[in-house]
């Protein structure tokens, strides 16, 4: 189980990298960001500045996740299915994006 948790977290991380990379073309296609909590942040460093920020904060709490879960394996089980679900939706986010 440990490393299916680990391969889910991996995944995680390269969706993140990849809505990250599709946000940004977005934005530059003229789409706009619709997260608010990216959106407040904008208004004081920028659009992509925002982005990025939170992209990187994102991946910090999925590796923290990570490390609470190796201190308690007996969570594996359902912090495996917890980012698997995170990952599918964060899949359909990413295709929705580039699309």
């Amino acid at each position: 189980m440990r490393k299916l948790s680990i391969t889910a977290m991996v995944v995680l991380i390269l969706l993140l990298v990849l809505d990250w990379i599709s946000t940004l073309k977005g934005l530059l296609a003229g789409r706009c960001e619709t997260n608010p909590l990216i959106l407040v942040l904008a208004r004081h460093i920028g659009i992509a500045e925002a982005v990025t920020a939170i992209k990187v904060l994102d991946a910090v709490i999925v590796i923290g996740f990570y490390k609470i879960l190796k201190r308690h394996p007996e969570y594996m089980r359902a912090g495996f299915f917890m980012i698997a679900t995170i990952d599918a939706l964060y899949a359909a986010v990413v295709i929705n994006n580039f699309s």
